[in-house]
């Protein structure tokens, strides 16, 4: 009898090796179709809703909501790497230097993309976040960069520590917020993709240098656009070009 209720319990526990190859299998599936980038949506979806329905033993749940990001051939903001010949980036050089010649403009490497740093008084007047004329004369040049390679863009907006007493803005906060918000709007303006883009505000809390002198001061007042590049070979450029 003991013998007969182990060979029992043997039996029943058969179906979680099939369970363990089913789930196994599953994984490869999603796994594949995850690092495919040119899978169409909505066609993903499809099939991963008639999975869930057809399989009672798996909640796909969140997963029949992956979004799987295509790479788009109008993208003009995406660079194809067949694109990066040698006057490619001679003309990028000719670019960063002549954008670095402005006095108040800097270009840093990052880890991945680039930072342009703009003194305020370059582009607004003090206490204002209207883009003065004068600036397009750079700004347009940025945007001849920023057409290239690029992945994200966020626009940071930064003050001195002197507090604003009247004028359109209560506070520091919310001047770098509409600078910010004001350099994304002239980008945009220029046929750039708005999903590319966001906007920060830090207000006077990330000086660069202390705020004890007219000079320093100047130089915290900025905006700076971040930009997230994916393309390795363009970052190391940029970096070699600002070290």
């Amino acid at each position: 009898m003991a013998l007969k209720k182990e060979e029992t319990k043997k039996d029943h526990l058969k179906w979680m090796l099939t369970f363990s190859d089913m789930m196994t299998l599953l994984l490869a599936f999603f796994v594949l179709l995850i690092s495919m980038s040119s899978l169409d949506q909505e066609k993903l979806k499809k099939v991963l809703n008639s999975l869930k329905g057809s399989l009672g033993v798996l909640e796909l749940g969140s997963l029949s909501e992956i979004s799987v990001q295509a790479k788009k051939e109008n993208d003009t903001s995406f660079l194809n790497q067949d694109l990066l010949t040698p006057e490619y980036f001679k003309n990028l050089k000719e670019m960063i230097l002549e954008l670095t010649n402005y006095n108040g403009m800097n270009i840093m490497a990052k880890e991945s993309g680039y930072i342009i740093s703009i003194d305020n008084d370059l582009i607004f007047d003090s206490g204002s976040a209207d883009i003065k004329e004068s600036a397009s004369l750079f700004l347009d040049k940025i945007i001849l960069l920023l057409k290239s390679g690029v992945n994200h863009i966020e626009v940071q907006g930064f003050t001195d520590n002197i507090p604003i007493n009247g004028g359109k803005y209560s506070s520091n906060w919310a001047l770098s917020a509409a600078r910010a918000n004001s350099v994304v709007k002239y980008l945009i303006e220029k046929k750039f993709n708005p999903k590319k883009f966001s906007t920060v505000a830090y207000g006077e809390t990330r000086p660069i240098y202390p705020n004890t002198t007219p000079e320093n001061r100047k130089k915290n007042r900025r905006v700076e656009i971040v930009v997230d590049s994916p393309i390795t070979q363009l970052n190391l450029y940029v970096r070699e070009l600002t070290e």
